[in-house]
């Protein structure tokens, strides 16, 4: 490279090619593939002598994906040719921190250290910001990677490693996406569990592709009579019953509609399969179990 920048080549076969600098005086072909007709070694010492006003000397920051951390060079050059360089510290942290960004919007928001609560508020916030629009904000993959420098440079004060970014430090972005006003409104319109008749308190999964949903063990549901809603009872849970092994036996978004339909072929299905388990005719009148079968039975 030369020092405006433009690439220019010699052959693999030419005495020049195994020099470390040249003086390049002919130039053939475009700017992107140009091919060195006439040039000169030239070594550091006579580059030090003849060209030292116009040598610069700064320390260069980049992102490195290897590390998903930021690295600094102290570099000595002539326009775009690197003469000399060498690790060093960084020492601007701000820039650091928006390298750092780069570098999360290049790799995507999966490299941070999210804990399972927060992906979960994500997903309900995001849920209410499709359904009802604003104020709620959308805190998707797809909205936030746009620009991860609005929301998460705040936080990343002294930070120049992906590694060494917390879970905290994500809350405080969160706290800036999510105003207290509305993430006190959140458990109100979409709790982040539902409660089983047994007491079990089961994980709605609001980003489950057909809509919130919650897998639960069928026997749990016994003596339910009106299907689980959120949103003011606007919105149907989807259902996904489980057999006591934990295995899918059925999706439904009408519980009382499946009690009294489907349900004999099931029972009879699972009577086959787990029968030291409790299969009643009518389980909308049953005792709901976590056990195998209810209690005083």
């Amino acid at each position: 490279r030369l020092t405006g920048g433009r690439a220019a080549t010699l052959p693999e076969t030419d005495a020049l090619a195994r020099q470390k600098f040249l003086v390049v005086t002919d130039i053939t072909g475009q700017a992107a593939n140009g091919r060195i007709r006439a040039a000169a070694a030239i070594d550091i010492q006579e580059i030090e002598a003849g060209f030292g006003p116009h040598i610069t000397e700064e320390t260069r920051l980049e992102f490195d994906r290897t590390s998903a951390s930021v690295r600094a060079r102290r570099v000595r050059a002539i326009g775009q040719v690197i003469l000399a360089e060498a690790t060093a510290k960084v020492d601007d942290m701000d820039a650091a921190a928006e390298l750092l960004c780069g570098g999360i919007e290049d790799l995507g928001l999966d490299v941070l250290p999210w804990s399972k609560g927060q992906l979960a508020l994500r997903s309900r916030v995001t849920y209410l910001h499709e359904n009802l629009g604003e104020p709620w904000p959308d805190l998707s993959d797809r909205a936030l990677q746009d620009d991860v420098e609005s929301w998460l440079l705040p936080c990343l004060s002294g930070v120049t490693a992906i590694a060494k970014i917390t879970p905290d430090m994500l809350e405080g972005a969160l706290a800036t996406l999510l105003p207290w006003e509305l993430r006190s409104q959140v458990d109100d319109l979409l709790p982040s569990h539902f409660e089983a008749p047994t007491g079990s308190r089961i994980p709605i999964n609001y980003g489950h592709e057909t809509g919130p949903a919650i897998e639960v063990r069928v026997q749990e549901l016994f003596g339910l009579t009106k299907h689980p809603a959120i949103m003011g009872g606007k919105i149907p849970l989807l259902l996904i019953l489980l057999s006591p092994a934990h295995r899918p036996i059925q999706m439904t978004r009408d519980l009382p509609g499946f009690w009294q339909g489907s349900w004999a072929a099931v029972a009879k299905d699972m009577k086959g399969r787990y029968p030291r388990h409790f299969w009643p005719e009518d389980p909308s009148v049953a005792a709901a179990t976590a056990r195998a079968k209810p209690r005083g039975t």
